[in-house]
């Protein structure tokens, strides 16, 4: 009879235990992980991840006036003799397209990078 109240406080008890560390896991593991975290690196973790998400005003924004007067320079300037005027134009809005698909793959890129990296500081 003893060994039946047993084996149900046992089963009980394992239950319970599961429940928790389902519920109380991650917290439980962050918290451990929070007294050997180093904060240096945390700042320096920060401090990568807010520049990944500005890379567009401190990377790329500078480029943009100097494509657009190049760009428009070409646009406006005298063309080759043996070419057509469209087939100039056509080029020059076909590499600007280039540009901006550039542009944007690094700013997105740079986005990643930044979430990528929030979450290695939601880990610490």
């Amino acid at each position: 009879m003893g060994g039946a109240i047993q084996g149900r406080s046992k089963a009980g008890q394992d239950e319970r235990y599961a429940r928790a560390a389902v519920t109380f896991g991650p917290a439980l593991e962050r918290l451990s992980r929070a007294y050997e975290a180093d904060p240096d690196q945390r700042q320096e973790l920060i401090r990568q991840r807010d520049a990944l998400r500005s890379v567009g005003l401190w990377y790329l924004a500078p480029f943009i006036p100097g494509m657009a007067l190049v760009m428009m320079g070409r646009w406006f300037q005298s063309h080759a003799a043996h070419r057509a005027l469209a087939f100039d134009h056509l080029l020059i809005l076909l590499t600007s397209g280039l540009a901006v698909l550039v542009f944007l793959a690094i700013w997105l890129l740079n986005l990643y990078g930044a979430k990528r990296l929030q979450q290695r500081i939601d880990a610490l």
